[in-house]
């Protein structure tokens, strides 16, 4: 380990503290902190795939349990990528694999090194592959369930089929599976020339995930948030994410990369581009810059999820001041955050409507409701001890 820290030192790729302020730089420390943030809160506060694995648990205490087993997880899961990217840097420190077209990508590195290093071992290079198939099948399967189950429930339900019989939706859940798996393989060919995997994720990530982020929390923290505001808001949070990050991928910005060696393997890298380092007297100076593209396309991939969220909020508090608002409707206190809950009770203006948990005795009728999960009611109200069902649409009169 001592050999792998000095050799990345020394090949400048350890940075961590990088306080520029410039958001065209591809990784910094505040594109990382802030950009990062929103992209992984997106992830798992706004992700439809996340919210289904959460309303599987029992109660909101142990969804909340399995969050914080999962981040000792998580953190050890970066630990061991990290590690193992200067493991692979340290090994190839010498023979860049890329310059001399051992590999045609940076996405190659790694099976060339287990390739390398373990090909010689029956059966490691077959468990590589399957652990690689697994995670991403295990990954893609949940994420085509979520849209099957999504577009079923909110769009032919509503719209073409109301009353569709279980056998009926079942099959239709599996086509919509299929097809949504065809959909993702098609674009893996678009994804490919998006850079390295891990960028193409977080990218679509950002794009997708910091405006469904933002429609969230625009209606958790922002009580006169109505559903123009939130709708264009989303709709404009999307466009504006999705145009700098295709201008992004269209325009293919420069950035700067840590230098390369091929000290170990001249006569390869001669064979291969017909540059003879022994005969250079001098190393020709590439200058190049990123004047002629505009400067959003310019911006490093971790903020496009942070500029989505803001256009959302932005665009969503404005859009409601400007259509009335709740117009002096009552809100259900449990669809806001606890901190705006409490914050209401010292400012002016109408309160939250109070939860009926018991209509027998306050005189009051109530419609049937749709319930999405059962959820003890002392996860929101410690100090009641009723039980109530999570409402997603009701009528209280």
């Amino acid at each position: 380990m001592d050999v792998v820290w000095q050799k990345s030192l020394e090949g400048g790729r350890i940075e961590f503290f990088r306080f520029d302020f410039d958001p065209t730089i591809r990784h910094t420390f505040w594109s990382l902190v802030f950009g990062g943030y929103v992209t992984w809160m997106g992830n798992y506060a706004a992700n439809q795939a996340m919210i289904q694995r959460y309303l599987t648990i029992g109660s909101l205490r142990g969804a909340q349990r399995c969050l914080w087993i999962n981040l000792p997880a998580l953190v050890l899961l970066i630990l061991i990528t990290s590690l193992s990217g200067l493991v692979i840097y340290a090994f190839y420190a010498a023979c860049d694999p890329i310059g001399t077209k051992m590999i045609d990508a940076p996405d190659q590195l790694f099976p060339r090194f287990v390739m390398e290093t373990l090909g010689s071992l029956p059966g490691i290079p077959g468990l590589f592959v399957s652990g690689i198939f697994s995670g991403a099948l295990s990954t893609v399967s949940s994420g085509v369930n979520s849209l099957s189950a999504v577009t079923l429930e909110d769009f032919i339900k509503k719209i073409f089929c109301k009353d569709i019989s279980e056998v009926w939706a079942t099959r239709i859940t599996k086509i919509l599976a299929m097809c949504f798996g065809l959909l993702c393989i098609a674009l893996v060919f678009a994804a490919e020339q998006m850079g390295g995997v891990l960028q193409a994720a977080l990218t679509i990530h950002g794009i997708v995930g910091g405006p469904m982020l933002g429609v969230f929390t625009l209606g958790m923290f922002i009580p006169f948030a109505n559903t123009w505001g939130a709708s264009i808001g989303l709709v404009c949070g999307f466009v504006i994410a999705m145009w700098f990050g295709m201008g992004s991928f269209v325009t293919q910005p420069y950035h700067p990369e840590a230098p390369l060696s091929y000290e170990n393997c001249t006569e390869l890298y001669y064979n291969v581009t017909n540059i003879d380092f022994f005969n250079m007297t001098s190393i020709p100076e590439i200058i190049r810059n990123n004047d002629d593209i505009l400067p959003p396309y310019r911006l490093s991939y971790l903020w496009l999820s942070a500029v989505g969220f803001v256009v959302v909020m932005i665009v969503g508090i404005a859009v409601s001041l400007m259509t009335g608002a709740t117009k002096g409707q009552n809100i259900d206190e449990r669809l806001f955050s606890p901190l705006i809950t409490w914050l209401n009770k010292y400012m002016p203006g109408g309160k939250f409507k109070e939860v009926v948990l018991n209509k027998e005795k306050r005189g009051l009728s109530q419609t049937p409701l749709r319930t999405t999960s059962v959820i003890s009611d002392s996860e929101f109200y410690p100090t009641k001890k009723a039980s109530i069902s999570y409402i997603s649409d009701s009528k209280i009169s």
